[in-house]
């Protein structure tokens, strides 16, 4: 008998062994493979020559090289093609041997890449003062813009927008508060546009939110270090289990604050060394500054399609909740619209949408990246099921289509008009055309419908 059961003994010794090496090589993985998250942050206050200005947001690096002297970081950033980076703090260890030689060299290979500005996190000002100081020096030289309680102005045609940066807490105790940073910025400029970056997540909310910033950049929180599914991260730096604000996009929860917005990366390195992620690869985040005027166009279009009893509280829910798939379906249906039909769309599509992006979130934590950038075929997909039938039905709609692709195409390559943004020439063709197949092919509505 014991030499019967000895086999079975030997199969489940290397199977645990085996499950052992495959989980070994999955954290390995998880903590050394880069994710690009590509995200968009959309603003009605963002002047329209900003529109489409991409960020990389780099953070929390404690002198972590991923390849030969950090050439696969390098890679990602520049795959990306950023218009800026940001670098959130924590870019070398508290316990690095060489920090200011690895900063410099960091510092030199992004600048190449963009225009990079830099703030300290707390690991930074663990070395001393007078190493920070060294530090902030090696990087300036290095072409990289160093924000210490300060903001700079950032120009395009005409339009200005300010980054802003604050030293973490850890630094000078007379140093410039944020509330006296954002007091300059006021007092510059009435209503500006503006980024911050800062650190610290944890002092977002009750302060950082209350400056008047537009969008925070934000780090320190390593994502929670372990993630799960449907979890904000489960443990963050200091050890504290559940904490929130760890990944992407928040709105403050203050009661008397006005809604301001961050972004919290999670981050690229380990601290401490010790304490490896799970289910949270190291990301280089890039950010799609988006100015939101393509839904005023759209509101204006279906303000023209309700019957003129309507009452205008309807009106305006629905163009407070309207989106480019609502837009499409409402628009495209015969007659006066009926607000009930887009209140029974909004009420099918939303809980749809809400559980659709907490699945990606999921998926697009676990699937490599190299599928997940496969998928985004599927948002072409979608636009085409969009045009294609429509088109089928009217030449006149076909031959649209085709002169708008055409006129896209060219206004990418004409002097002048090249210049301005991907969102701003997409939205002069879209009226200029618009206007054109109006007056040229207007649309005759039934008698029961005038």
């Amino acid at each position: 008998m014991a030499n019967r059961r000895r086999p079975r003994s030997r199969l489940h010794a290397v199977m645990r062994w085996g499950l052992l090496a495959l989980l070994v090589l999955f954290v390995y993985w998880d903590n050394t493979a880069l994710r690009t998250d590509s995200l968009t942050y959309t603003s009605t206050a963002l002047p329209a020559e900003f529109d489409g200005l991409r960020i990389v947001q780099l953070s929390d690096l404690h002198n972590r090289e991923f390849g030969k002297n950090n050439q696969r970081l390098y890679a990602a950033v520049k795959q990306a093609a950023p218009d800026l980076i940001f670098l959130t703090g924590d870019l070398v260890d508290e316990y690095a041997e060489a920090p200011i030689p690895y900063a410099k060299a960091v510092g030199k290979a992004l600048s190449a890449i963009a225009p990079t500005y830099y703030v300290t996190g707390n690991h930074e000002w663990a070395h001393g003062n007078a190493a920070v100081e060294e530090l902030k020096t090696a990087l300036r030289e290095s072409g990289v813009t160093v924000l210490s309680n300060q903001f700079v102005p950032l120009e395009r045609n005409g339009q200005t927008i300010f980054i802003a940066g604050i030293d973490d807490p850890n630094g000078y105790a007379d140093q410039t508060t944020p509330e006296e940073l954002a007091a300059k910025l006021y007092a510059q400029q009435e209503t500006p546009f503006w980024l911050l970056l800062a650190h610290r997540n944890t002092f977002f909310n009750g302060r950082y939110c209350r400056l008047g910033a537009d969008l925070t950049f934000c780090g320190h929180a390593h994502g929670g270090i372990w993630r799960l599914p449907f979890t904000d991260g489960l443990v963050d730096t200091n050890l504290h289990f559940l904490p929130s604000f760890t990944s992407g996009f928040y709105r403050c929860t203050d009661e008397d604050c006005e809604g301001a917005e961050v972004f919290v990366s999670r981050g690229l390195g380990n601290s401490p060394r010790w304490a490896f992620r799970l289910f949270n690869r190291p990301q280089v985040a890039v950010i799609t500054l988006i100015a939101n005027a393509r839904y005023l166009l759209m509101s204006c279009a279906l303000a023209q399609r309700f019957a003129p009893e309507t009452p205008f509280w309807h009106r305006l829910l629905i163009g407070y909740d309207v989106t480019d798939e609502l837009f499409g379906i409402t628009i495209a249906r015969p007659g006066s619209l009926n607000p009930y039909y887009t209140y029974g769309a909004i009420l099918l599509a939303a809980p749809a949408w809400a559980s659709g992006t907490a699945l990606g979130i999921i998926a697009g934590n676990l699937l490599p990246l190299r599928v997940v950038s496969a998928l985004s075929v599927a948002l072409y997909g979608m636009f085409l099921a969009i045009i294609i039938p429509p088109a089928r039905k009217d030449r006149i709609v076909a031959v649209l289509v085709v002169i708008s692709f055409a006129l896209s195409f060219l206004c990418s390559y004409l002097p002048g008009i090249s210049a301005l943004s991907d969102g701003t020439r997409t939205i002069l063709l879209t009226v200029a055309i618009s206007c054109a197949a109006a007056i040229l092919f207007p649309v005759k509505q039934e008698e029961g419908n005038q």
